[in-house]
This record gives C-alpha cells, structure tokens and sequence, in this order.
C-alpha cells in the first residue's frame, strides 16, 4: 500500500519522516523547497511531502484591480478567483502525481483553523483518492504515532470559517484602503503610500492611540493620606488616599494628640497558587515583557521549536489538560537538562490546575524533551515553557502572614480610624524555585511579638503622606496584546501579526518596551472617530470572530456570516465617502506625537536647586514657604513649596516650576451668586460620569463636611 503523506511546511515532513523511519531516502520534486521522502513503515510503502502554507490565493478578478477604473463600493460583490498560487504550481504538480499513484493521502498540516483550510486545499488537489486527517500537537514519537493510529477526517467547517475571514478581510480591507489611499493621493504625491485599513489591525491601533490621549490630557491630581509608624514598621491608614486635604490635616489634628492600641493581632496561613498550564496569549505576554522579545519573534521561534520537536504546537486557547495525559513522562525527559535535574528529583508531583479555556483542538503548550542543545532567545523561550510545565506540576508556594491592625486610643469617631501594617514569612516556596516569572517576596516585621491585643502603643508617631497622580505609561506589547484578548481582537495565533503590522504600516512604533502612535496613526483613529465611523471599535470585529467560532460549531453558515458583515461594513462605507472632504481635513492635522512633559517631573541639576532654595515664595501665612522634596511614593525626588509650619498653619502647596497662577487656574471655579446650604459661594463643577458627561454643576464648596446641596447650571 503506497501511502503520501503531506506536512505544512518541509521541516515537518523532514522531522517527522526521521521519526517514522531510520532508513529515509530524500528525492527532488517539482519544487526546489518540498522534498519527497521516501521509507517504508511496517508493510506500507511511504512518502512524506510538503506545502508552503497556503496553496490557494484570494484576489478580485482582473476587471477589478485596476483602482482606477473600479468604485471601492463595488469590491464588496466583485467576483473572487481562487487560485493556487504562480509561485506554488511545483508543489501542486508534486501533490496531483503523487495523489494519483496513491492509496491513501494523509495529511500533517498544524492543528488549526488555518491548518484544516490548508488540508482542505490538499485534499481538493488529490481527486479521487482517499484523504485522512492525522491530529497531533507535538512532533515527537509519542504524539505522531498515535496520531497515525487513529486518522480522521477534516473538519469541513472550520475550513469554511477560514475561507470566509479571508474573504470579508479581502472585500472590507480592500474597499476601505482604496477609498482613504485615493482620497490622500494628493498628499503623498508620488510615493504610493497605500493608507491601508484591517479589521484587526485598525482597533489595535486604536487601542495604541486612546493610550496616548490619556497621556497628553492627565492633569495631575494631589492626594493625601495618613501614615503611622512604630518601631521601624509603617502602619497604612484604611482609607488610603483622599483628595480632600482639609479633611485629612482634620484627622491628624485629632489622631496626633493620641496614643496607638492595638486592636488585633491576626496569623493566618497564605498560598500563592502554581500557575495553570500554558496558552499562547499568556506565553506571549510573559516572553515580551521578561525577556523583552518582540510578539511577532516570540511565535517565529515558537513555531522553530515545535518543527524541531522541543515544544508542543504552540498556537493554542486551551489551559488545562487532559485527564490522561502523561505528565511524567515529560518530567522524565527533563530531567537530562541541567538546569532542571536538581529541582525535578526533589520535587513531588501535583496534578497541574485548571483554566477556564479550551479549544477543542490542542492540548496547552509543553515542552517535548530536553533543550540542553539551545542557545540565546532559542533558549530563552523554551525554558519558559519547560519552566511553566514543571511550575504547574509542582506544589503551590506557602507563607505566614501576620496582619496587626491598630487604631488610636481615644474619643469616639476618631477611635474608628484603622491602620494596619502586614509582614509575611515564606515557609515553602515549592514552585517559585523554578519557575523565576512570578515574585513572592518576605516582608519582615520588626519585633512583632512586641504586639498584642490591648497594648498601649507609647512611642508611636503619624504623619501626612502626600503625593499626585501619574498619568498611565504608554502601552507595552504585553499591555497590548492583553487589551486584545480582553477584547476579542485577532486569536491567539494572529495578535503578534496585528502589532507588527501596525509597525510597518507606521501607524506605530516601538520606543524601548513602549508603543507609541505616529502622526498617521492618531489622524487616522481621529478622523474614524470624528467621523462617528465603528471600524476602529471592537464591537465589530469582536462579533464577527464570535460568529467565526459558531461557524466552526456548525451552527451558522459560513455564506450568511460573510453577507450580514458585508452589510454592516457597507453602511460604514458609504457614511466614509459622505465626509470624504471631513476626513482629507482631519487627515492634514499636525500631531504632537511626544507628550509634554509635565512641569512637575522637570529634571535639573544640582546647582539649580540650591537657586530655588533661595527663591522667595509666600505662603497663604504671608511667609516664606519651605522647599522641599518628596521622598516617598510616586512623586520621590520631586520638589515642592509648602507652608513652614505645615500642617498646623495653611495648606499652602506649589510644584518646582509652576506658578501661582497655573495652580489658581486648575482650581475649581466658586460662584458667589449661587450659595449652597452653607450659605457660601457654590463651587461650579463638570460632571465626568458616562450619562451626563460634560455637563456642569454646582456643590458645596466645603472641602470637609459638606451639605447636600447640588444644582445643575444649565
């Protein structure tokens, strides 16, 4: 029985003939890369072959790729060809005459989407010859040959889903980037640049962009907080950080006259759970934030691993494993990699968590056997995942934590104002010896048996915390590619792509860890959003790779998906067109792509600040205000004007380099003519809530102990 047997791409088809047989006799074929390997297993006569991908290219018949002669409208029904590729018609060759002489043709494409439309793509060149589907999720001995044992067939219907994402993304992709490219030919005259618009990539860069405006409009924000401190350990007040200064100098007039007691002293045994088996989106993360390799390389060397066996298939939503899976088997082969052999004899096996995800397809991602061989970022992205696998066969990591709660010795009211401090002891760290992503620190208390219910707390002392808001960084990868997890964008195999393309499109760029927008990219986003256009949100997208999903199930056709998107995206465009002149202005825009450095956070030297020192800034008390440095919190090492005899005098407060009357100017706005219930002058403020945002108001104007009293202005 002859038997052709075709991979996804020759590395495949190499690795797992060598698996197959020791005896492999490798011929030419029609196409220079796709080698045909011929052995023999058992009685059956083999031969392992390839593909490059996808046989089979999607593109507008001829009448339609002329942008010139065609409406962008009219690409949302123009006919489709289906070719295989020019580049590809060896390997179709290859196929057709090996499927001829054939029994049987089994196909080794990944375990995917994309994989079974590829089989699909195979099968429709073989005729009538029999065609069986082999599943497998690593290429070791173990997996191909029991994959071999029991073949299937391929799942028609998530080949239809492929093909109608590829079809939506070519007709609303295509129509879109030709209606924006030409209505700014003008601007980039001659260099072509295609302004090109994807279902994916688009919300992606929205995502990138919203970051950025966050940024450019934070106004920083003073909070205050109360801070008590005994015998080197720091006791944090309940109510954390409040705004309202007046109210906290309030508590501390009243707190500071006071002894401490200690109202509870609580051990209590704490666990930080192993992590769950690994999905691609959490390697992705972990790999681009620990060891700083960019998503799209991650998967590069990811896919490198699994063709040479070190690594299971590494593009899967599932985390948790099967009940029979072979865990120690696994183990046993790790156990030939120095880094691990020390850890594996010592440690006791534990059934591996959970997840809540799992594709139906794959297993998650482990490791195969040793990587003792590898080196570099090859190295590096292995040992996270033989990490991970080892963590989650291992015991969760175990501590003592000791909580002591303290509240002043006093009057009622005040008595009620909560401190708390906590310590923790590592007894058993268990998985965190090995697996070195996850931190889980001591924090020692000092002389905690000093503490006991009841005692009187003789030589403590509090004091005013204060500090400002920060605005949000910019957006790493991991940030980013868990906003697009979050919020259904790409798949776990695709969202590395969507980031990179951003990048070529120069829509973004990378500077250091963070992602920022260029000029293109905040003009694009703004002139959807202007424009009241959906195709930067991700309701869209997010819905349709919903309905992909139901597609794969069986339980809506792949035909009525691709139209009712159609019709949405339609609607959109025809809107676009409408206020093409809207978006040619919008799109001309100069951006401020750098944010402005806030006045606060001014670096200067050293020779400056003793200038300062001796500049003369008054006080609401009409004195001389201190110059001073933060020395805890987020604002460490910035400096300040306060009032001399803070907090017992005014409340006086000025940044390094900001002037009276910029910080008269973020301050609220009091309206003598509209009194509250106090009988004073409201203060007139905008609302920030979803309902009524922008509208205006008035309140009390008391910083503490306010009345009720509340008025819209309008």
């Amino acid at each position: 029985m002859l038997i052709v047997n075709v991979a996804e791409k020759p590395s495949v088809a190499k690795s797992i003939s060598r698996i197959l047989s020791k005896s492999v006799v490798t011929t030419k074929s029609p196409n220079k890369y796709c080698m045909n390997h011929n052995f023999k297993l058992d009685a059956d006569q083999m031969v392992f072959t390839s593909v490059l991908g996808h046989l089979v290219e999607l593109n507008f018949a001829p009448e339609y790729r002329n942008w010139g002669n065609t409406d962008p409208y009219d690409l949302f029904d123009g006919e489709i060809t289906r070719d295989v590729r020019d580049d590809l018609s060896g390997v179709k060759k290859n196929i057709t005459k090996l499927a001829d002489e054939a029994d049987m043709v089994v196909i080794w494409t990944d375990c995917d989407r994309e994989g079974e439309n590829i089989g699909k793509q195979i099968k429709d060149l073989c005729g009538s010859t029999l065609v069986k589907r082999a599943r497998f999720s690593g290429i070791s001995k173990h997996e191909i040959m029991n994959a071999f044992s029991n073949l299937q067939e391929i799942n028609q219907n998530e080949s239809d889903a492929v093909e109608a994402r590829m079809e939506l993304d070519l007709r609303c992709g295509s129509a879109f980037s030709r209606l924006q490219t030409m209505a700014l030919s003008e601007k980039f005259g001659n260099q072509k640049k295609v302004i090109s618009y994807g279902q994916c990539q688009i919300p992606t860069l929205n995502f990138v962009v919203q970051r950025h405006k966050q940024i450019n409009e934070f106004v920083p924000e003073q909070f205050y907080s109360l801070i008590a401190e005994d015998n080197g350990n720091e006791f944090t007040w309940k109510r954390g950080n409040l705004f309202d200064k007046n109210c906290v100098i309030h508590f501390y007039n009243e707190i500071e006259k006071c002894d401490f007691i200690v109202e509870s002293v609580e051990c209590a045994q704490k666990t930080k759970f192993k992590p769950i088996p690994l999905r691609t989106v959490e390697f992705q993360k972990i790999c681009t934030s620990y060891y700083k390799i960019p998503g799209a390389e991650v998967m590069r060397i990811a896919e490198k691993l699994y063709n040479q066996g070190y690594i299971s298939y590494p593009r899967t939503e599932t985390d948790s494993f099967g009940s029979g899976f072979g865990y120690q088997r696994i183990l046993d082969k790790l156990k030939a990699d120095d880094k691990f052999t020390e850890y594996l004899n010592e440690m006791e096996f534990k059934t591996p968590r959970k997840g809540k995800n799992n594709d139906q397809a794959h297993s998650p991602i482990y490791p195969l056997k040793s990587g003792t061989g590898l080196s570099g970022k090859d190295r590096n992205v292995y040992e996270m995942v033989a990490r991970r696998f080892i963590a989650c066969c291992s015991d969760d990591a175990r501590g003592l934590e000791t909580v002591i709660k303290i509240r002043p010795n006093s009057k009622a009211g005040i008595k009620e104002e909560q401190f708390i401090c906590k310590g923790l002891k590592i007894t058993e760290q268990n998985y965190l010896k090995i697996y070195i992503y996850d931190t889980w620190n001591n924090k020692n208390l000092r002389n905690p048996d000093n503490y006991e219910t009841g005692k009187i707390m003789m030589n403590s002392k509090i004091e005013i915390k204060d500090g400002a808001t920060t605005a949000p960084s910019y957006l790493t990868e991991k940030d980013l590619i868990n906003l697009m997890d979050k919020n259904g964008i790409g798949t776990d195999a695709t969202i590395h792509e969507h980031i990179n393309k951003i990048q070529i499109r120069e829509y973004a760029s990378k500077s250091g860890q963070f992602i920022k927008p260029t000029e293109l990219g905040i003009n694009l986003i703004n002139a959807y959003n202007l424009l009241g256009l959906e195709i930067s949100e991700c309701k869209i997208r997010k819905e349709m790779e919903e309905n992909l999903v139901k597609v794969c199930k069986g339980e809506i056709a792949s035909r009525e998906l691709v139209q009712r998107e159609i019709g949405i995206y339609k609607k959109i465009f025809i809107k676009f067109r409408n206020k093409i002149d809207q978006y040619k202005r919008i799109m001309e825009t100069k951006q401020a792509v750098e944010t402005k450095r806030s006045s606060t956070t001014k670096r200067f030297k050293a020779s400056d600040t003793e200038n300062r020192k001796n500049s003369v800034v008054e006080c609401g008390c009409k004195k001389q205000a201190d110059f001073r440095q933060v020395t805890k919190g987020k604002n460490k090492g910035k400096w300040y004007y306060g009032c001399c005899e803070y907090p017992s005098k005014c409340d006086f407060f000025l940044w390094d380099g900001e002037t009276k009357q910029e910080r008269i100017n973020k301050q609220q706005i009091v309206v003598e003519d509209v009194q509250c219930q106090c009988g004073k002058g409201a203060v007139k403020k905008t609302s920030t809530t979803e309902k009524t945002k922008g509208r205006q108001f008035y309140c009390c104007n008391r910083s503490y102990k306010k009345c009720k009293f509340f008025q819209w202005a309008d």
